[in-house]
């Protein structure tokens, strides 16, 4: 059997120290996140955007040096 695996699988086999096949079924969502992912565009899901005002919080102000 050829192995197709990417740089992931071949990750959790030299740290785990299992085989690939028995590491396989534990790998679902690397399968079926692509297919989801289009999915949920074909199907038009969006997050919601914020507002302008919440989307670039006021930077946090610089503390004075003691030693100054």
């Amino acid at each position: 059997m050829k192995n197709r695996w990417n740089s992931c699988g071949v990750y959790m086999t030299a740290t785990l120290g299992v085989s690939m096949l028995n590491y396989a079924p534990f790998a679902v969502l690397c399968f079926v996140n692509p297919l989801l992912t289009i999915e949920i565009a074909y199907a038009g899901i969006q997050t919601p955007r914020l507002a302008a005002s919440a989307a670039a919080p006021a930077a946090a102000p610089v503390p004075s040096d003691p030693d100054d």
